[in-house]
């Protein structure tokens, strides 16, 4: 990185909280949740994405900055501009992974008798953040037949209901998408406290059921928690989902880090990401079904059933 990227990158993160400093009444978080919401509502304007209900959710004070008019000058004609675009892009692969992996899954357990309805299916976002999905996909949630399971901090899965709210609001006054809200249920839980219970009773409290057709998504989140965490939690979710030959209705999409589980980039060799997430989702009794790596096999982008 040259001395003007580094400075930029200061300057990015000193500005950051004064985007937000006149909001009123709204979002005012400047986590890491936010500002890839910002950056998705970037990556939508730039065509990089599809995910137009990132603008939507943003606080008014920073949309003008995420605009197709922005776009297409500021993130794109300077060289500042680029630079920080250039940041975003495994923003951008890693969204179009899962939203990819989520169509062909919806595609594969949909009902096909002409007539009938869309069997009962469900979404377990862990640490979901900002996630937008429930919205984007909320013309499936019709009769509550796709609901979308959202876990985070409860802080965060607080202020997301809100958003989700103040959005449905917004796109009924304007006479937007009609009838369908989306089937979101937003679950607050520490996930690094989840202690010998583990996480299925609080989802099984709210609804979640592991009989019904599961998406499980697993998007940036494993860096966050402890190894020890990371192990229990992702054995407990194979576990509860026994399918390997039974009907492939039950799918697992990890865009993430998974040094805490052993798979590690380096040694041994010869084998390669693919290959050591590949043993790793065996021993768990799952199939690789699709996968990617970045930054020397650091990251992810898998899908398995």
């Amino acid at each position: 990185m040259t001395h003007s990227q580094e400075a930029l990158a200061k300057a990015f993160e000193l500005a950051w909280p004064l985007l937000y400093a006149f909001e009123p009444g709204a979002v005012r978080d400047s986590s890491k949740n936010l500002r890839v919401l910002w950056s998705r509502a970037l990556l939508h304007s730039l065509g990089e994405i599809d995910d137009p209900v990132a603008y939507q959710l943003l606080p008014r004070a920073t949309r003008a900055l995420v605009g197709e008019r922005a776009a297409a000058s500021l993130w794109t004609q300077t060289g500042a501009g680029k630079t920080v675009v250039g940041k975003l892009e495994w923003v951008a692969q890693r969204t179009r992974f899962i939203d990819g992996q989520l169509e062909d899954w919806l595609k594969g357990t949909t009902d096909s008798k002409e007539g009938a309805l869309p069997r009962e299916r469900q979404v377990l976002l862990l640490g979901g953040g900002y996630d937008t999905r429930s919205l984007r996909y909320r013309r499936h949630s019709e009769g509550r037949r796709l609901r979308f399971y959202e876990v985070d901090l409860p802080d965060i899965a607080a202020t997301k209901e809100r958003m989700v709210a103040r959005y449905l609001d917004a796109s009924s006054a304007k006479g937007g998408e009609e009838g369908v809200a989306p089937g979101v249920i937003h679950i607050g839980v520490d996930m690094n406290e989840l202690g010998e219970e583990g996480l299925l009773p609080r989802l099984g409290a709210r609804g979640f059921r592991i009989d019904l057709p599961t998406l499980v998504v697993c998007e940036a989140v494993l860096f966050y928690l402890e190894p020890a965490t990371v192990a229990a939690l992702t054995s407990e979710l194979f576990a509860a989902f026994p399918n390997l030959n039974g009907p492939k209705v039950h799918r697992w999409v990890f865009t993430d880090n998974l040094s805490k589980v052993g798979v590690t980039p380096g040694p041994p060799v010869p084998l390669s990401a693919k290959d050591k997430c590949g043993a790793w989702l065996e021993r768990n009794s799952r199939s690789l079904l699709a996968h990617d790596a970045i930054w020397g096999g650091a990251i992810h982008f898998a899908a398995a059933e």
